[in-house]
């Protein structure tokens, strides 16, 4: 699944309970360079929002579920590599001051307890994520198949066979 760009609102959003598209991240080197010393390379993807702090926007890490730190591994003489997948976001915008999310993968040398040292970062475009769907009455521009509107199945005939009706 896509990114999905809200061209009313010109952002891109992304919805939480969706699972996060396949990550690939790919590090070209010198021939034969993997780690730093001795110590190997990672790639870690982490997940947060931009609020200000002391003059400056700092960013907030507001949590992905999934394996976010991989070693990277030599695919080619030159390329190292590591395949994010099934990672999902935590948290909403609303939760987060209706700040927008940033995805933000780094490289960074493996130390004995973890990541310690940063190489070099890249950060997405703000991401709204949301968490509910729209009802065609709440966006009665869109298309009927505009990917943020909800479905609901005719009374009665969902699942647990409650038809909606009164005692």
């Amino acid at each position: 699944t896509p990114l999905l760009y809200w061209r009313e609102r010109t952002q891109w959003m992304w919805h939480k309970k969706w699972t996060l598209p396949r990550l690939t991240v790919t590090v070209t080197t010198g021939a034969e360079e993997s780690s730093v010393g001795s110590a190997p390379l990672v790639a870690m993807v982490t997940c947060g929002t931009l609020s200000p702090a002391a003059g400056h926007e700092e960013l907030q890490h507001e949590g992905l579920s999934g394996q976010c730190t991989q070693r990277l591994v030599r695919r080619t003489g030159s390329e190292l590599e590591a395949t994010f997948s099934s990672l999902h976001l935590q948290h909403t915008s609303s939760q987060c001051g209706n700040r927008p999310f940033h995805l933000v993968i780094t490289v960074a040398v493996m130390g004995p307890h973890g990541p310690q040292r940063p190489l070099a970062s890249i950060s997405s475009p703000a991401l709204h994520v949301d968490a509910r769907k729209r009802t065609k009455g709440e966006r009665p521009g869109s298309n009927s198949s505009d990917v943020r509107l909800m479905t609901r199945k005719a009374r009665g005939l969902g699942r647990g066979g409650g038809g909606g009706g009164r005692a």
